[in-house]
């Protein structure tokens, strides 16, 4: 009797993967530590800064790690996890093959990777569900219910959950690794659409809090208080979190006045106006003590010396009803 509570209690869960499963799962496991071992190799290897390329395979990375957790699932001959992996792979190799056939994917090295990793993949899941592997899974249900030191699925739920919580933690924490590097990103996903992985309240709250340099530049750069400024009039801009934006900036202690080639952000705005159409972005500036007599400093250019009220009068002499309300609202300030 007290053997075979023995051989009960140290039963293994389900009974030994045949060699078609342990096949299949070391050709998947092969694949997905390559893809991880390739996106890695992009970032470092990329011309582009680290920051913008991580932030390009992010998703990827993610979804590498979603592929890991079903794979560890698999292993224990959950039947749920194989489902789910074959789906998610096959959305990965459909997206491949539209980027090729489509013609969004230059044909390269890392294309001729990228399609033989899916191959890979393709064959091992050929395996994962041949009639070996079939029967293993279908047998999975009959070692169940032990008495011992059983996985029961409620640990995998928490198990889930931890894992999904430990991703949020890594996706935040990689979104902040890349707005301190560059906070000109944060700043476009704030007041645009441009980066709709990147939460706006997430970017928002970073250029509020932060301890950045608001007078620091972009990696192009560019002043980040000029880019904010220069955003404002752009199609698809979010103009009350542009302004917001820049009235954080200010806060923070941006000089206002500070030039860029010779122009500062409210010569700039002046220059848009005519554009955009609209006030707000010079009244904002002038509120917050961006001074119009400051001349612009660009001898190539017939403006050269010119202060923000002249400079408005020179652009546009022959449309005085976008003109004069600028020039009214300069002149206020300036006296």
């Amino acid at each position: 009797m007290t053997k075979a509570l023995v051989s009960v209690k140290f039963q293994t869960k389900f009974p030994t993967k045949p060699r078609q499963v342990a096949r299949a799962l070391a050709i998947l496991w092969w694949t997905q530590g390559a893809a991880i071992a390739a996106a890695l190799c992009i970032v470092l290897l990329s011309p582009m800064p680290v920051a913008g390329t991580l932030f390009m395979v992010m998703p990827a990375l993610f979804g590498l790690a979603l592929g890991c957790l079903l794979l560890a699932a698999v292993a224990e001959c959950r039947n749920w996890a194989r489902i789910l992996f074959l789906i998610t792979s096959i959305f990965g190799c459909v997206s491949t093959a539209l980027d090729l056939v489509l013609g969004e994917q230059p044909i390269s090295l890392i294309t001729g990777f990228v399609v033989a990793l899916d191959i890979a993949m393709i064959y091992g899941l050929i395996l994962l569900f041949g009639k070996q592997s079939n029967a293993w899974f279908r047998s999975a249900g009959k070692f169940e219910e032990q008495p011992a030191n059983e996985l029961k699925s409620g640990n995998w739920i928490r198990r889930g959950l931890i894992t999904a919580l430990a991703l949020v933690v890594l996706w935040l924490g990689m979104i902040l690794a890349i707005f301190f590097h560059d906070p000109s990103v944060a700043l476009i996903a704030f007041t645009t659409d441009a980066y709709p992985r990147i939460p706006g309240p997430v970017a928002g709250a970073f250029l509020r809090f932060a301890p950045y340099d608001p007078n620091g530049a972009t990696w192009t750069g560019q002043p980040l208080f000029r880019a904010a400024c220069a955003g404002y009039g752009l199609v698809g801009t979010n103009r009350a979190n542009s302004i917001l934006t820049i009235r954080t900036l200010a806060a923070k202690g941006v000089d206002v006045n500070a030039p860029e080639d010779g122009y500062t952000a409210l010569h700039h705005a002046v220059l848009s106006f005519p554009d955009d159409g609209s006030p707000e972005l010079i009244r904002t500036l002038l509120e917050l003590g961006a001074n119009p007599a400051l001349p612009i400093v660009d001898p190539q250019r017939r403006w050269n010396g010119l202060n923000a009220i002249e400079f408005a009068r020179a652009l546009d002499e022959k449309t005085p009803h976008k003109r004069d309300p600028i020039i009214a609202l300069l002149s206020g300030s300036a006296n």
